[in-house]
């Protein structure tokens, strides 16, 4: 990945029949422990989460889980997006499968319709105003 927006990938192996992920280690954690954001702060996670949605965007990647608990953030002030177990490769600009957390779902994803980006676009916009 070369997108300083998705946190990075090292290795995955097998562990008691379980599949472990090695990834960059983020020590502030997910934003869903985070109560309440000042708004310039705020302002500039957004940024960041939309950042790195664009890169998956430019790669024809939709996350399909966009919320708090999978954007990351460190003690030098960087934010990250993480958990990709979801995403899907776009075809066509659209997707089609019921996947992802239904608080933060697009009204589209939810009724079955295909969807694309904006779908991500939804579930940001929940996030924030949470």
């Amino acid at each position: 990945c070369d997108s300083p927006y998705i946190i990075t990938f090292y290795s995955a192996f097998f562990v008691e029949n379980r599949i472990s992920i090695c990834t960059e280690f983020m020590d502030g954690g997910s934003l869903d422990v985070y109560r309440s954001i000042p708004e310039h702060v705020l302002g500039r996670i957004a940024v960041a989460v939309v950042k790195g949605l664009t890169y998956l965007w430019s790669l024809k990647i939709l996350h399909r889980d966009v919320k708090p608990s999978n954007m990351l953030v460190n003690t030098r002030g960087q934010v990250k997006l993480c958990d990709f177990g979801v995403s899907t490769q776009l075809v066509n600009s659209i997707a089609k499968t019921y996947v992802g957390t239904n608080a933060y779902m697009a009204p589209e994803r939810i009724s079955g319709e295909q969807y694309g980006i904006h779908s991500d676009v939804w579930s940001v916009g929940i996030s924030f105003m949470e």
